[in-house]
């Protein structure tokens, strides 16, 4: 066989896998902006929703997402879970994406068959389990009935997230909020709801819903047992907005343990968050305490959270965290657009004293994005670096003598850098070519 023929078997294959070449791709069927309308107006006179995601050929994360995108389509397909996917491949024709607004590849939206009900994002796994789980999910009731918190605790051995639980008289004040939130929330219900509770908690006689959070998703220190964490909401059922509100609020209860499954959620909570960076090998029972105490004092300010710091060295790096000042804060704000972290006066050691003073108006340094927030970190860190010089030299004459050796170098290294910046621009702001003719040697006459 030709190497020619084995090529184009090869990127055959490669192109049927990645749902790239049209047509459908195992039960994921494609959709064009000529066939769309006819396929909602298909699922909507079958009752189904249908999962579609939008991807283009070039992206990477697209050509990860897909296979298993389509595996799922199988799997949900076999199940018998109702629930229908579909692709759209705006490589080269991106209309059906502008008009669903797609701002990055791959997006993936449940459309419903209820033609009222706009589009909803995907904001589950993108795994085979994870769109499994959600095809599961988004087709079952949005409240589910368990008999006891034994039931809850193993139905919550897949989820990645605390479960929201009321008693059965409440359930239906309740289902507004729990089709809003099925998606990335369990919600369950019990005769009564202190059937969902752990047996350490005691339930308040006015509370109607409470949010439960499994010890494997709370973190503890090397060698110690993590504990469940319960907090409750004694408001009306018929306020869905403050519903709403407390929930929000109340995503994250007690100290999360911090992983590559819950991170991107925890950080885009609409809360901000104080994240704990500490050493692989555990914290002490002292940094343990500070923790805890900040988090009972200022939980209605803060997500806590509790990173493995070496499961996450490079990505902390680039916030200016770095292994060996471990355990250091970082704390983030508005949906992860801005962070502070200050060595100096954002201490893990202190850190219920130290975010008191971030909520009281402390002038720490919040970093963003753009170039202007960057800009201010690297003056404050030229500030840091001459104070630290400035201590130094005051040891005596000879750190003296050393420290202005060091600052004269560096003022006679930009001078040369601001030279030949100076001079290249000069060159290129040349409006003509210099004229050389004045220094041709004169020609040579024949014989």
């Amino acid at each position: 066989m030709s190497t020619s023929i084995v090529l184009a078997i090869f990127l055959a294959v490669t192109c049927i896998e990645l749902g790239l070449c049209g047509g459908d791709s195992r039960s994921a069927k494609t959709v064009t902006k000529e066939t769309w309308e006819g396929f909602l107006q298909e699922q909507r006179e079958k009752n189904r929703p249908a999962l579609v995601m939008f991807h283009v050929g070039w992206c990477k994360a697209c050509q990860r997402t897909f296979p298993l995108f389509a595996n799922a389509s199988d799997t949900v397909k076999d199940e018998a879970v109702g629930m229908d996917f579909a692709h759209a491949d705006c490589t080269d024709d991106k209309s059906l994406c502008q008009k669903f607004e797609v701002q990055g590849y791959p997006t993936i939206k449940l459309f419903y068959p209820e033609s009222e009900k706009p589009p909803q994002n995907f904001k589950g796994q993108r795994t085979h389990k994870g769109f499994v789980k959600y095809a599961k999910r988004m087709t079952s009731p949005p409240i589910q009935s368990f008999a006891s918190f034994s039931e809850l605790e193993k139905a919550l051995e897949q989820e990645a997230y605390a479960a929201f639980v009321t008693a059965e008289k409440s359930a239906k004040g309740i289902k507004p909020l729990a089709e809003k939130w099925m998606d990335r929330h369990l919600i369950a219900s019990a005769p009564k709801l202190a059937d969902l509770i752990p047996g350490k908690f005691s339930v308040p006689e006015d509370a109607r819903l409470a949010v439960v959070s499994l010890p494997r998703q709370q973190w503890a220190r090397v060698r110690s047992e993590a504990e469940p964490a319960v907090r409750f909401y004694s408001g009306p059922l018929d306020d869905e907005m403050a519903m709403n509100s407390w929930l929000v609020a109340n995503r994250f209860p007690g100290v999360w343990a911090v992983n590559e499954l819950n991170f991107y959620d925890f950080t885009h909570a609409d809360q901000s968050t104080a994240l704990v960076a500490v050493d692989g090998e555990g914290a002490s029972e002292e940094l343990e305490t500070q923790i805890r105490r900040a988090q009972g004092s200022l939980a209605s300010q803060y997500f806590f959270g509790v990173l493995n710091a070496s499961h996450w060295a490079e990505e902390l790096k680039v916030f200016n965290i770095h292994p060996h000042e471990l355990p250091r804060v970082l704390v983030t704000e508005q949906n992860f657009d801005l962070w502070v972290e200050d060595v100096n006066e954002l201490r893990a050691t202190e850190l219920e004293a130290d975010l008191q003073s971030l909520v009281a108006g402390a002038p720490l340094l919040r970093q963003g994005k753009t170039v202007v927030t960057k800009i201010f970190f690297w003056k404050r860190s030229a500030w840091r670096y001459a104070l630290k010089k400035y201590d130094y030299a005051q040891k005596g004459q000879l750190e003296a003598a050393s420290v202005i050796v060091s600052l004269v170098s560096l003022a006679v290294l930009a001078l040369v850098i601001l030279w030949g910046m100076c001079a290249c621009c000069r060159v290129m702001l040349m409006d003509d070519e210099p004229d050389f003719s004045h220094n041709k040697p004169p020609d040579k006459k024949r014989d």
